[in-house]
């Protein structure tokens, strides 16, 4: 309390703090001259486990949260109005909003999403092996969804599930959109952009297992 220093650009957390309250707290160090600055939080499944002493499930839920504003969520709980408007760029905002960020210099995600896009290609124009219904590939992603997030418990992921395994939501998607083109683990390795031949090994047999082939 009562830190008052111009020219800070930048907060970074290793691991998260207890609490929504603290965590606006230590970010606030950054920017109070008025001038843009960046909060970063780094985090593993260990950081934000259910056993954590202290550990909020507003602030878990917080480090969980994929599409909602960051922003927002933090103004909300502390009860202050959420943005309406915002005069900066979404790619400024917050990681969430950067997302959908479709400005000429935002570095996006498209990229990563093309570069699963160059499988499909090759995998159309196989025989399909299997016929799913869209309850099964609902389930597909759900699943492969639940893997991904048990993957940032196993060991200190400490720049992010995305970052420390490779299996993004895009990789996911992509996935489901051709798997009944797979034909095994090792197809799915070869085909897509996953980094341990493991997690493609887990994630046919996540497919095999929801369509019993």
């Amino acid at each position: 309390m009562g830190v008052h220093i111009s020219d800070v650009r930048q907060v970074i957390h290793i691991g998260p703090p207890r609490t929504l309250e603290a965590y606006y707290q230590e970010i606030g160090r950054a920017g109070r001259d008025g001038e843009p600055a960046r909060a970063t939080l780094y985090y593993n499944g260990h950081d934000i486990a259910s056993n954590k002493p202290g550990m909020t499930d507003e602030m878990r839920d917080f480090c969980h949260e994929e599409t909602v504003c960051l922003r927002d969520i933090i103004l909300k709980h502390l009860g202050s109005p959420m943005m309406t408007t915002f005069s900066c760029v979404e790619h400024c905002c917050c990681t969430n909003c950067s997302k959908k960020c479709q400005c000429t210099s935002c570095k996006s995600t498209q990229p990563k999403i093309a570069m699963q896009e160059q499988a499909v290609p090759q995998l159309e124009a196989r025989k399909a092996q299997r016929q799913l219904s869209k309850g099964q590939r609902d389930t597909i992603n759900l699943v492969m969804r639940e893997y991904r997030m048990k993957l940032a418990q196993v060991g200190y992921c400490i720049n992010g599930i995305d970052a420390s395994t490779g299996v993004t939501l895009e990789l996911i998607d992509a996935i489901v959109e051709n798997c009944k083109f797979l034909t095994s683990s090792s197809d799915l390795f070869s085909s897509y952009e996953i980094w341990d031949i493991k997690h493609a090994e887990d994630l046919f047999a996540i497919i095999v297992n929801i369509c019993g082939q």
